[in-house]
């Protein structure tokens, strides 16, 4: 059976401006009219699609009228005349007296008639929602089931859950192998994972509320709301909030200290954060970051005078019936059905868990723990345009902010069918096989998640897993898309497993170019002249000291063999959810004492280097 869904419109008609208010007009025998309809006034070359919704109240019929591609929301129907087959409405307070004079088919699933404006006359037509042209081939996930299953184990991860929605329809929900490796309890659709970065989108979306309520502008500098400045840099007065969401601001990454450092507080990060340094073009590059999206919750909580965990339970969690999720790792291990974290360091051959990482400071960029069945609901706002049920949670205007580009990517997707052309606010944009697609991917310690939607196919998948960096979720999700627009079938498991051969077994995340090593060097001091205390006001403190003549580095509990690399550079090594490479260098006064310890922060992009002071 095909499932035939509607879209809501993305068009707008130049020169309607658009004023808002519900008023109630007597009308009788009026029950084939109310609910929400949904199609466009035909004009020609340019259609302008829209949502209408009548309803009852006090026994009179009230009406409204949404734009969404102009963010323009419950516009003020005036009902003229209604009954059991006709109606007639005027848009209040708007330019050339717009009014619609229209019937409604005897089946009750089509108004159609006239929109009048200024002398011009257009055709208009409505039909109930939930009725539209785009069909799913529903039928293709009748042996879905099994596919994940087989992913699964081609895979070798522990669980996995999958959901699938339309805008009113859950087409799928339900869990795949174990919470743990001791097979204790098998996962289900209410089984909690870390969806990782895939929070960055609630933290825009609480923002977007902020913009509906005219409390935020996207484009108003930061230091408006917070505290915000950087020592020596003029420009990042002008840093937008647009900026931070967007990866534009040109702020550093520095994911090891979000990890490492527990002591830090987003309190804490606000009160030091001038003596950050961009390492990126301000709006002039791509540079993916956890520390924006910190700053974008601080902004949310001087707003709302709540914090921002209190703001996504209050605003997203709590409407949405997501009473499950929940937003540390601490409240995490106080539910009965979570999944635990997994590794593997030789291409998923073997598997290590590892312990769960509570991410604190960093909790607006990645910290939420949820399950397929509240993900399944949270998708549905963005196919519904903003709604949930009857409210409207957030402006239909708002999620077209989120899925414009406003920061171009010219890379390639993993796979040779998704070209990644630019990142939204909080999304991810591209053209997957033609389609567009608003995505995104997630990966805390032990897990991964990706969400997918599909908007004008009105498709919303998301894959969680607990495996670190594990494929599946991208893998299941091209499969569940090309299933259900009858795409031609891709081998995804092969086209992975060959990207899986090219990366290099023992592989480390590391800058290091072994090529240009200086062999047979030394450093310029004894070991025991370059221990101590070295600190950054915003970052912490790197303790060097001496065990069994091994330099080591301590920084905030977690501890760093440090390697002889060349001259005075040594390479920290540091092994979780695989090893990395920390590049080391200690530095010298006029006067020959060591005063300075240089750290790579960043493993993922940039050799910058900063200085921690003795």
């Amino acid at each position: 059976m095909n499932n035939k869904i509607i879209r809501k419109g993305m068009f707008f008609i130049p020169g309607i401006f658009l004023l808002v208010l519900v008023f109630a007009t007597p009308g009788i025998a009026v029950d084939n009219f109310i609910g929400e309809w949904e199609g466009a006034i035909e004009i020609p070359g340019s259609p302008l699609e829209l949502i209408v919704e009548f309803q009852l109240e006090d026994d009179k019929l009230t009406g409204s009228m949404d734009i969404p591609a102009q963010g323009a929301y419950d516009i003020n129907l005036i009902i003229n005349s209604v009954d059991s087959k006709n109606i007639e409405f005027l848009l209040e307070g708007l330019p050339g007296d717009p009014a619609v004079k229209a019937e409604i088919s005897d089946d009750g699933s089509l108004i159609s008639g006239d929109f009048m404006q200024a002398g011009m006359t257009f055709p208009i037509e409505l039909r109930p929602e939930g009725l539209k042209e785009v069909e799913l081939n529903i039928l293709a996930l009748d042996d879905f089931a099994d596919y994940i299953e087989s992913i699964r184990k081609d895979w070798n991860t522990p669980g996995i859950a999958v959901g699938i929605v339309t805008d009113k329809e859950v087409l799928f929900a339900d869990g795949f192998g174990y919470l743990d490796l001791d097979e204790s309890q098998p996962v289900n659709s209410e089984t909690l994972f870390g969806i990782g970065s895939t929070t960055k989108p609630f933290t825009t979306m609480i923002l977007g509320m902020l913009v509906d309520e005219g409390k935020l502008s996207w484009d108003e500098p930061i230091r408006n709301y917070i505290d915000f400045r950087l020592d020596n840099d003029p420009i990042s007065g002008y840093i937008t909030v647009r900026d931070l969401v967007s990866h534009r601001s040109g702020l550093p990454r520095y994911d090891f200290t979000l990890i490492f450092n527990q002591d830090l507080t987003r309190e804490g990060i606000l009160e030091n954060i001038r003596y950050m340094e961009r390492n990126q073009d301000f709006r002039n590059s791509f540079h993916y970051g956890n520390y924006s999206y910190i700053l974008a919750g601080l902004v949310i909580e001087e707003i709302t005078g709540m914090s921002w965990e209190e703001a996504v339970q209050d605003r997203v969690f709590k409407p949405l019936d997501m009473n499950i999720s929940n937003l540390s790792i601490y409240e995490l291990k106080q539910t009965e059905n979570f999944a635990f974290p997994y590794v593997s360091e030789d291409r998923f051959e073997s598997l290590a868990e590892i312990d769960f990482w509570e991410l604190g400071a960093a909790a607006p960029a990645g910290s939420i723990n949820s399950n397929v069945d509240e993900m399944n609901n949270w998708m549905q706002v963005y196919l519904n345009n903003g709604r949930i049920g009857n409210e409207q949670l957030i402006s239909g205007g708002s999620i077209n902010s989120f899925f414009n580009s406003a920061n171009n990517i010219s890379s390639r997707g993993m796979d040779s069918y998704t070209d990644h052309y630019g990142y939204g606010l909080g999304w991810f944009i591209s053209s997957y096989r033609g389609n567009f697609r608003v995505n995104h991917d997630g990966v805390t310690m032990g897990f991964s998640a990706g969400v997918n939607l599909i908007p004008d196919k009105n498709i919303g998948i998301v894959v969680l897993s607990n495996l670190h960096g594990s494929p599946v979720t991208q893998i299941i999700a091209n499969e569940a898309i090309d299933r259900l627009l009858d795409l031609e079938p891709v081998q995804w498991k092969d086209d992975y497993l060959e990207l899986l051969a090219q990366q290099p077994v023992d592989f480390t995340m590391s800058l290091f170019d072994r090529d240009k090593r200086r062999e047979a060097t030394l450093p310029s001091h004894a070991l025991e002249d370059l221990t101590g205390e070295y600190n950054h006001p915003l970052y912490g403190t790197f303790s060097v000291f001496i065990d069994d003549d091994r330099l080591i580095a301590d920084y905030h509990g977690t501890e760093l063999e440090m390697e002889h690399w060349h001259y005075n550079v040594f390479t920290g090594h540091v092994d979780i959810a695989g090893p990395m490479e920390i590049a080391m260098e200690f530095k010298s006064d006029l006067d020959g004492e060591i005063n300075q310890l240089d750290v790579g922060l960043d493993v993922f992009m940039t050799q910058d280097m900063i200085r921690f002071e003795r």
